[in-house]
């Protein structure tokens, strides 16, 4: 059986919306409401938030998110 992966894409550089992905909503960041709701998924085994090539996208996403998870 196949292994079901969610990858959700996490920039801190977009054009439009500056660190949208960081925004507080209901007093946490964007992101920890799609991670928690993509590990809730019956068929989702594993979530990898992924970022760009710019390596302050990681560092600011690992900073601000994963220390909440």
């Amino acid at each position: 059986m196949q292994k079901t992966i969610a990858i959700i894409q996490a920039r801190m550089s977009s054009t439009r919306l500056l660190g949208k992905v960081m925004l507080p909503l209901a007093d946490r960041p964007v992101i920890w409401h799609v991670y928690n709701r993509a590990k809730q998924c019956k068929y989702v085994e594993e979530v990898i938030v992924a970022t760009s090539k710019d390596k302050s996208d990681d560092e600011q996403v690992h900073h601000r998110f994963c220390l909440l998870t």
